[in-house]
């Protein structure tokens, strides 16, 4: 394709490998056909620092009760601006009681000690140092409670040279700021041959706060793994920490291992991954599908939902005794054959019209007979203060309205 020159959706690439067609959906991928994602601008919930809140909507699912705490100024936009609540937030906070305490206040800091004495542990999203100003971090409170389990879960940690850098807005340093510590949007965005430099080739964010999923995730198996120690083992609780720009380096395990065996960088190929056949937001009729398949179990699964189209699919992936070897799949000619396939099939098909194809099984070992509960959507602020604050803290309703006057709660 020449510089400035569109590609039409009818025409047929001819991009060719030993005389097989290596793909012929290229030109659907070309942004002046199909454009590319536009990144919206941070909503509410990222500035809040969404990936704590994560952690706790899993525990939300899981335990009896789970607190959030917030700051008064910290008004819901549909508070602010009369709009609608979006679903994103309904399902970040669901499992999540809603809970309004200034901290900076003698009194509020009781109320959190006290609160402290009656739950099984605390995640601190506050910046590095703030708590521990306020003479409620885990220093402090380790001395009254030594069986708290307390997790601080950061962008970037703690500790170290970056914990108190902000943006230059002066807020916390959110996502991207730990995608851009440990090269993760090195590996995101459009590869510089697709698009020019400065719409692609550049480090691109996620589409979403991905590194707050995999933060929170980590963290509250963090957190359980403490929980286990101190009422199996130790006998005491501990301080944990997990970082986003740490948690995403999981994510990262192939591009390490690369580097480690013979120093190699990996390509920006937008979200192709090369160390997995075929790993890929795929075009098809509605816009883009997510088809991968780590191992050949999952490669065997996917061979039987496309199949039910595409019989040849089933025959090659099934039968053929050289792709049932991962790593003689990973041999160009083979990926070639899988790939062109899946792309043929996808370019017929929505998204719906694929779910219908899925097969369903019980889960192995029945571990989700019993899945976890979930008990609340998300709250308005401070919908649930008086309740908590009776069951915690022993406050009545005449005390929480005296404190709410003074700007304590």
């Amino acid at each position: 394709m020449k510089g400035g020159e569109r590609l039409e959706a009818k025409s047929t690439p001819a991009f060719k490998l030993n005389g097989g067609v290596l793909c012929d959906t290229l030109d659907l991928m070309h942004p002046d056909i199909r454009p590319w994602p536009v990144t919206p601008p941070p909503p509410r919930e990222e500035v809040d620092k969404v990936y704590a809140r994560r952690k706790a909507t899993d525990f939300g699912n899981w335990c009896e009760d789970n607190l959030r705490y917030e700051r008064e100024e910290y008004m819901l936009e549909s508070k602010v601006t009369g709009e609608k609540c979006g679903l994103d937030f309904l399902h970040e906070m669901r499992g999540q009681k809603s809970v309004t305490l200034n901290l900076e206040t003698e009194e509020g800091r009781d109320i959190f000690r006290t609160m402290c004495s009656q739950v099984d542990g605390v995640i601190d999203e506050m910046p590095a140092g703030y708590m521990d100003g306020l003479g409620i971090g885990y220093r402090h409170i380790s001395k009254l409670y030594p069986g708290l389990v307390w997790c601080n879960i950061a962008v970037r940690g703690t500790w170290g040279p970056y914990k108190d850098k902000t943006s230059k807005f002066g807020q916390w340093t959110l996502e991207p700021f730990g995608g851009c510590a440990n090269a993760f949007i090195h590996n995101t965005g459009f590869p510089q041959d697709q698009l020019p430099r400065g719409r692609g080739g550049d480090p691109t964010r996620s589409g979403v706060w991905f590194a707050d999923y995999v933060a929170g995730e980590q963290a509250a198996n963090t957190l359980l793994a403490a929980i286990y120690w101190r009422d199996e083992l130790g006998g005491t609780g501990q301080f944990c920490e997990v970082t986003g720009a740490e948690s995403q380096m999981d994510i990262l395990d192939f591009d390490i291992s690369w580097y480690g065996f013979n120093a190699s960088i990996k390509a920006r190929t937008g979200a192709w991954d090369p160390n997995l056949n075929q790993y890929e937001w795929n075009p098809c009729r509605d816009g883009y599908m997510m088809i991968g398949g780590q191992t050949d179990r999952l490669w065997y699964r996917i061979g039987m939902c496309i199949e039910r189209d595409f019989p040849q699919f089933g025959r090659l992936i099934h039968e053929d005794p050289i792709l049932k070897e991962m790593g003689a799949r990973n041999a160009l000619e083979m990926l070639t054959k899988t790939y062109t396939l899946t792309t043929r099939w996808l370019r017929d098909i929505n998204r719906i019209e694929a779910e219908q194809k899925l097969f369903s099984v019980p889960p192995n070992n029945y571990q989700m007979r019993t899945p976890h509960r979930v008990k609340v959507l998300g709250r308005p602020l401070g919908y649930d203060t008086y309740e908590v604050m009776m069951k915690y803290a022993g406050i009545g309703q005449t005390r929480v309205n005296e404190l709410k006057e003074k700007g304590v709660i």
